[in-house]
């Protein structure tokens, strides 16, 4: 049974119950000043006997949204189905590798393979460059052209497929942390946010990198957070000589 004590509504065990956007903004200011996770900010509130609705809700969205978390706490993904992509027919999916051939005769120093994923057949030509105009350039002159469709309809009743897995849900325009891979001391294992320009099945093209950066190494971000934990808060006073005129103070924010 709750009651109202010096001005504050109590539980039956003495506690404190607050408002709900008072507490959520009790919970900000908890977060902001020692970043704790979302069990340990639980277990301080239940010591303190504080009765926020929702909190644990609550807690939860004030942690994933903060930007010293993102680039600091581990994410996981999910498992991906270790399976090798096969094509239903053949001539339809192809694996393209370089290697290079040490030592090269006349110019030609690697070797584009081409591997059918259905049949396993196999096509390697010499090259003076490991680039991807040398891997169009053979597609259209020698893969492509031997297409024909007369077995083809035949062949895909026979093994039809269901559609590859999509190993990632990132889109072009989402903002992500990149795992920082050479970790100074005291440095957080995250670095970011950047917006995603380009995606392919396992990589992602982030403005501000230069290389490619595999989706295991890459986690969502919240943009909004970097303005919310490094903009400091401005309030206004009225003056005291002269109440035609406000006086603007900026907070600090907790180091």
């Amino acid at each position: 049974m709750t009651q109202c004590f010096h001005g504050w509504w109590r539980a039956a065990d003495s506690s404190i119950i607050l408002p709900e956007e008072l507490g959520r903004q009790v919970l900000s200011k908890m977060h902001r000043s020692t970043p704790m996770g979302t069990r340990k900010i639980e277990d301080l509130i239940r010591h303190a006997k504080i009765i926020i609705k929702d909190s644990r809700a609550k807690i939860k969205q004030i942690v994933a949204s903060c930007h010293a978390c993102q680039l600091t706490n581990a994410t996981t993904h999910g498992s991906n189905p270790r399976t090798q992509l096969r094509g239903d027919r053949p001539g339809i999916y192809w694996e393209v590798d370089f290697t290079e051939v040490r030592p090269g005769k006349y110019g030609y120093k690697y070797l584009l393979v081409f591997v059918d994923t259905f049949s396993g057949w196999t096509e390697a030509f010499p090259t003076k460059h490991e680039t991807a105009q040398i891997v169009t350039k053979k597609l259209l002159e020698d893969i492509l052209p031997r297409a024909h469709e007369r077995v083809w309809p035949k062949l895909r009743a026979l093994y039809e497929t269901g559609p590859p897995p999509d190993p990632h849900q990132y889109q072009p325009g989402d903002w992500v942390c990149v795992r920082r891979h050479q970790q100074q001391t005291l440095q957080p294992c995250w670095k970011g946010p950047y917006i995603v320009i380009l995606t392919t099945p396992t990589a992602l093209k982030v403005n501000g990198i230069t290389p490619w950066v595999h989706y295991t190494h890459i986690q969502p971000a919240d943009p909004h957070a970097v303005l919310k934990d490094f903009v400091p808060e401005w309030k206004s006073q009225p003056d005291k000589d002269n109440p035609l005129k406000l006086r603007l103070r900026r907070s600090h924010l907790p180091c």
